[in-house]
This record gives structure tokens, C-alpha cells and sequence, in this order.
């Protein structure tokens, strides 16, 4: 069975999740974490995408992308997958086959996502308070650090 087109509609940002394999972690390190980050600044970068909103777990990434057309995720991921699995020294893929993503209607239902984007440390367990955890976008949201990954919301 053939695969199914994304759901894309221009203008609309997009929320993407990436899960681990099952009992593999994603992130294993810090180093882990900010290599992924840099290398999703470089090809949001590279393919034009806004990058709203994220939050990395050991065995997840979910982010909320603003991207230019249906292609754009699919880009960004396989571009960070083709240096991040490498880099990590690890036989095989780290990431589920496909990743899962849906678009989000702009204005007050975009916000609403990213809030959810920024709480998932808490929900996921990984932090009691989102603000302190380093691998999210909820302080440079909120002005506690400059953020030069993000870009907000229209």
C-alpha cells in the first residue's frame, strides 16, 4: 500500500513528532541534545522554516514548524537524521520510520499548540517546571533566555 500525502496546507504551521525506536533513546547526552538542535537551526535554516515552538525528550522530538510547502518537514528530518544518526556512533536508524505530523489552523489554535509544545517536559516527566529545562522553547517564549532557534508566531 502506497503511502498517504501529508496533510499541508500553506500558510498553516505544522506540528511534527518524532519517536524513538522502541527501547532506544533519542538523546542519550547533552551533547546529544544540542547537536540535534543545531542541526535543526541549519536545515529550518536551509529550507526556509519557522521553527515556533520545540521540546526534546530521550526518546522524542516534537516541534511546531512553520514551513514553506509539504516537502519541508520531510526535508528538515531526513537532513538531521543524515548527520545525527552517523554522529552518534550508532548502527541503524534511532528515529520510527515515519514521523507523524498534522497542520495546525494559524492565530489562536497555532498558539494553543505551542503552549502544548512547551509543556510537554512536564508531561512527559522529564521536568517539574519547563522553565529550567534546557532542551525546550518555553524560556525563549518567555524571555527567560534568548532563543535565536525561534521564530514567533504571526
Amino acid at each position: 500500500m502506497a503511502r498517504q500525502p501529508r496533510l499541508f496546507l500553506p500558510g498553516f504551521p505544522q506540528l511534527v513528532l518524532l519517536r524513538a525506536l522502541p527501547g532506544l533513546p533519542a538523546f542519550e547526552t547533552r551533547d546529544h541534545y544540542l547537536r540535534f538542535l543545531s542541526l535543526l537551526d541549519e536545515h529550518a535554516r536551509a529550507t526556509s522554516t519557522a521553527v515556533h515552538a520545540y521540546a526534546l525528550s530521550g526518546d522524542s522530538a516534537l516541534l511546531l514548524l512553520g514551513t514553506p510547502d509539504a516537502q519541508a518537514a520531510g526535508r528538515i528530518i531526513q537532513g538531521i537524521n543524515r548527520v545525527y544518526v552517523p554522529w552518534r556512533r550508532q548502527g541503524g536508524h534511532v528515529w520510527q520510520p515515519r514521523f507523524r505530523s498534522t497542520a495546525v489552523q494559524p492565530g489562536l489554535w497555532a498558539l494553543r499548540a505551542s503552549l502544548w509544545v512547551d509543556a510537554a517536559p512536564v508531561r512527559w516527566g522529564v521536568s517539574p517546571d519547563a522553565a529550567m529545562y534546557p532542551f525546550c522553547s518555553f524560556a525563549g517564549h518567555t524571555g527567560g533566555t534568548q532563543d535565536r532557534l525561534l521564530t514567533h508566531l504571526p
